[in-house]
């Protein structure tokens, strides 16, 4: 357990350029998970049409990220690493879309809310799935091992 929190206090210390790279892609995701939702809102719904959207935001993260947000980071076979990140993105995207249907729960509906909605969900997403990342996909090379 000291590892994980120690590897959390380093997940302070790295955050920086890596963090405004993956704020950055992940903006590029959030506009395609939010042109997809709002594409296909009235002909499927706002759960199907958030699930097309955010799976395709998903796969553009990854291949953005592999490259740009965690470039210098020690990596994992690829196929390893998808998984860990694909598992650390479903685990958010529960939590996001927790957050997204709770706040359709109990307030206004309509498009415009249903846009802060995605807004506010994608905000607590980036925060996870940055931190995540950085701790169990992405390792520094110069840090040694901090992952399981």
């Amino acid at each position: 357990m000291a590892r994980y929190v120690n590897a959390l206090k380093g997940v302070r210390e790295r955050t920086g350029a890596g963090f405004i790279r993956f704020t950055i892609i992940g903006g590029g995701g959030f506009l395609i998970d939010t042109a997809l939702t709002m594409l296909f809102l009235d002909a499927l719904g706002a759960f199907f049409a958030r699930s097309i959207g955010f799976s395709v935001a998903v796969a553009f993260t990854y291949l953005v990220n592999r490259q740009f947000s965690f470039g210098r980071a020690k990596v994992r076979r690829a196929r390893t690493e998808a998984i860990l990140y694909f598992t650390i993105q479903a685990a958010g995207a529960a939590l996001n879309f927790l957050v997204f249907w709770m706040l359709i729960a109990i307030g206004p509906n309509g498009r415009l809310w249903v846009l802060g909605y995605l807004t506010i969900s994608a905000g607590v997403g980036l925060v996870w799935n940055y931190a995540l990342n950085r701790i169990f996909v992405y390792e520094r090379r110069t840090t040694g091992k901090v992952g399981p």
